[in-house]
């Protein structure tokens, strides 16, 4: 079965084709991934991901979740209730369109 973007709004699925097209177009030898890497990244934060790193084997991460992300897995992290209720909707219709 072929996947499918119908899911998204038809301005995220020419963005996300457009997405797509680009991280084609740039070269990423094996070991010379700097400049693809970096893209990546800046379109995780253009997009408004609350933290963007890139880790130590050269791939970008992103923080995203319910709560403040400065305080994230910190001793006085809180977090409202319906952040949270929000996030399992979220999450929940991520894995239903994924499988």
């Amino acid at each position: 079965m072929m996947p499918t973007t119908s899911f998204l709004p038809p301005p995220l699925q020419t963005d996300l084709l457009e997405f797509a097209q680009s991280l084609v177009r740039i070269q990423s030898y094996s070991g010379q991934e700097e400049e693809i890497i970096r893209f990546i990244a800046q379109k995780m934060t253009a997009l408004g991901y609350d933290e963007v790193r890139i880790d130590a084997m050269g791939i970008p991460t992103i923080g995203f979740g319910p709560g403040e992300y400065k305080l994230a897995h910190m001793r006085n992290e809180s977090c409202e209730v319906q952040q949270i209720v929000d996030a399992c909707g979220f999450y929940t219709n991520l894995v239903r369109q994924i499988q």
